[in-house]
């Protein structure tokens, strides 16, 4: 029984490729093989094992067809799963660069046989290498790398930057393509016979075309023309999007020049000399900054050469400190006298302070606030600004240089609702002279602006603490005299008046009077008050029982007072019942007390 089996030509595959080799790079291919079953020398004759026939078998045939399966890749290694693909007729292609190194995977054909049921697979190993040396295909020259990286150091010139090669006689080199490209990136020339490239003008890490590159290079494609140009093209741009992506050339190599730089910057301050504010003693008791400011210089140059220490010199350096790191300043004692000033000096210096370091300074006046000085402003809160970029904002508004002094967020209820505000206690400094501010002109400057919600002057506490102590005096010996006044009321009250006509008062607990007002007999009739009082009921009989007494209020009616003489006179009266007290007061009119009074009401 004849049987077809599907083979590739060989029973695995190593490939060597260059660095930067992109495209179709081998075509697998495969055969068809015809075996022939033969019977296995076994007690069971159904058991059958296939024999590879020889060659001039007559059920035996190996030959090449035309395949109408596909190819796979299989157990591909990870970094080469996006790099590596396969065509259904059974071309191998690289889609990007592949980091040098061995690698292996499986190559897999699947056809159907002659009868097209049968299915007909096979598998063979591939193996690659990939170098970074690629190989001229012109016979008159030799290699040239596909990729390579140099460093070089900036701020100089009259060097090699990449070495020569080897060439025919009839080669010469060129520089294709550059960046950065331009006016001012004249940086190179190249030697036409070797390749040897020369910096001919001194290159500037800091320039502007290396901002933001991790690793700040120059990029250049060298060319070999074999046989030589007699003019070969200009230098075009090279952008660094095909620096990812090397197009296989094995007569173009890429040259990765990396800048190494040097300390020839020097820190640097926005301002040569500021003035700044600080609370005298007694504001500060009320009012505490955090630190008195934060300096920041910049220095241009990477690494150590960048790193900045700070430190401070002056006569009035030793009442100040400052972090060597982040720069920020604090003030070591206070003073009392707000017309005194203090002044210093900040370094800052380059290559982490070390002595071979470059500096620059930034001079420091401080000048004392009291609390005319200072006002509180509460504005809008946003995320997106930190107090400084508030402080800016503050200085644009007023036309002075604002300053804070303390810096808050805060949650206030305001209609009905929650609102977070900025509060901050600041400061202003004229930009001319750099005269501090009064509060009450810094107010006035920032009042009329949508940005702040409301301003608090802060200067009406500038009283000191003997003035305070006098005041206090003063609002004690107001509340003593107060008290005074009261007593001396509560005792007319109590004695004098009740020596008189005007108020008399019983006892509702043990219905006596606790003063005999008249001595003559005092009749009561109950008439207006019938809310309160039945008809019958006798309201105040003295030194006698009480009945029917009414519940807590106030009566008012006309009283009729009748005398020794029988004279009645109408009088304005009026009852008060109270919780321990019935009180009769009479609005208007005296009689003596020897007067036999009767009350009807």
């Amino acid at each position: 029984m004849p049987d077809t089996v599907l083979a590739f030509e060989e029973p695995s595959y190593s490939l060597k490729l260059s660095y930067g080799h992109i495209g179709k790079v081998f075509k697998f291919k495969t055969i068809q093989t015809t075996h022939k079953a033969k019977e296995k020398n076994t007690n069971n004759s159904d058991s059958l094992e296939f024999e590879k026939q020889p060659d001039n078998d007559k059920h035996f045939s190996k030959n090449e067809y035309s395949f109408k399966g596909n190819y796979t890749l299989e157990y591909v290694p990870e970094q080469l799963l996006t790099k590596l693909r396969v065509t259904d007729d059974g071309e191998l292609e690289v889609l990007g660069n592949i980091d040098e190194g061995y690698y292996s995977l499986d190559i897999v054909a699947v056809d159907y046989g002659p009868n097209s049921t049968t299915v007909l697979k096979d598998r063979s190993k591939v193996y690659m290498f990939i170098d970074n040396i690629a190989a001229c295909n012109s016979y008159t020259s030799k290699f040239i790398r596909a990729f390579s990286k140099h460093y070089i150091t900036e701020e100089t010139n009259l060097i090699t930057a990449v070495p020569g090669t080897e060439s025919s006689g009839q080669c010469r080199f060129s520089i294709s393509h550059q960046y950065p490209f331009g006016v001012g990136a004249d940086f190179f020339s190249i030697d036409k016979k070797t390749g040897a490239v020369h910096v001919k003008s001194p290159i500037d890490r800091e320039a502007y075309s290396f901002e933001d590159m991790e690793e700040p290079s120059v990029y250049l494609k060298i060319k070999i023309h074999c046989p030589p140009l007699d003019d070969p093209p200009a230098t075009q741009p090279l952008h660094l999007s095909d620096v990812d992506q090397i197009i296989y050339d094995p007569t173009t190599t890429l040259v990765q020049l990396v800048i190494v730089d040097t300390n020839d910057n020097v820190p640097t301050f926005a301002d040569k000399h500021i003035v700044v504010g600080y609370p005298v003693q007694d504001v500060a008791n009320n009012i505490i900054p955090k630190h008195l400011l934060q300096v920041k210089a910049t220095d241009k140059d990477a690494g150590k050469h960048g790193k900045i220490q700070y430190s401070l010199r002056g006569n009035d350096a030793n009442d100040f400190i400052i972090n060597s790191e982040t720069g920020t300043i604090y003030c070591t004692s206070l003073v009392d006298d707000s017309t005194v000033s203090k002044s210093f000096v900040v370094v800052a210096k380059d290559n982490d302070g070390k002595s071979d370091g470059t500096e620059s300074t930034l001079a420091i006046t401080v000048k004392f606030l009291t609390f005319s000085d200072i006002v509180r402003v509460n504005v809008h809160f946003s995320t997106t600004e930190d107090h400084a970029a508030v402080e800016s904002q503050l200085s644009e508004i007023s036309g002075v240089k604002v300053m804070s002094l303390t810096n808050d967020v805060i949650n206030t209820f305001v209609d009905g609702q929650w609102r977070t505000e900025r509060m901050l206690t600041v400061y202003g400094v004229n930009n001319t002279d750099g005269s501090l501010v009064p509060a009450s002109e810094l107010e006035r400057n920032l009042g009329q602006n949508a940005k702040i919600l409301s301003i608090t002057q802060l200067f009406n506490m500038s009283a000191n603490s003997e003035t305070s102590t006098v005041m206090s005096l003063v609002y004690a010996a107001m509340f003593f005299l107060m008290l005074s006044m009261v007593a001396v009321g509560l005792l007319y009250f109590g004695y004098v008046k009740s020596q008189s006509n005007w108020i008399t008062t019983f006892n509702r607990t043990n219905l006596t009077s606790n003063r005999v007002r008249f001595p003559g007999n005092i009749n009561s009739e109950a008439v207006p008050c019938r809310s309160k009082i039945a008809d019958n009921a006798t309201v105040i009989v003295e030194n006698s029982l009480y009945e029917a007494i009414p519940p807590k209020g106030t009566c008012t009616a006309a009283v009729l007072a009748v005398n020794n003489n029988s004279s009645i006179i109408k009088l304005d009266s009026k009852v008060s019942f109270e919780d321990d007290l019935i009180k009769l007061e009479k609005m208007d009119e005296a009689f003596s007390p020897t007067d036999d009074l009767s009350f009807n009401y």
